[in-house]
């Protein structure tokens, strides 16, 4: 065994076919993957109750908020229950 290296030195050869004697070096690379989540059971809609009014006549609603839409919609019963005519 030679005294001047320590078991965890490792020989090599320079450009010039010197032997020398360094240290080894070693990377570790420690590589973590996740499951992808699983896609939900249930989706969530943003609504908020709203009174409609037509005179007299009141109903709550429940509103969906949709902010990706241009056009507001309503179901048929609400304006007939209201007393409400109009073309669509």
């Amino acid at each position: 065994m030679d005294m001047g290296a320590s078991e965890n030195n490792a020989h090599s050869y320079g450009t010039e076919g010197e032997r020398s004697t360094r240290p080894e070096h070693s990377l570790t690379t420690t590589m973590a993957t996740t499951k992808a989540p699983e896609p939900a059971k249930y989706l969530t809609l943003r609504t908020v109750p709203v009174v409609v009014k037509n005179g007299e006549r009141r109903m709550i609603v429940n509103a969906l908020l949709d902010d990706g839409r241009t056009k507001t919609y309503i179901n048929g019963d609400v304006p007939a229950e209201l007393g409400l005519e109009g073309s669509s």
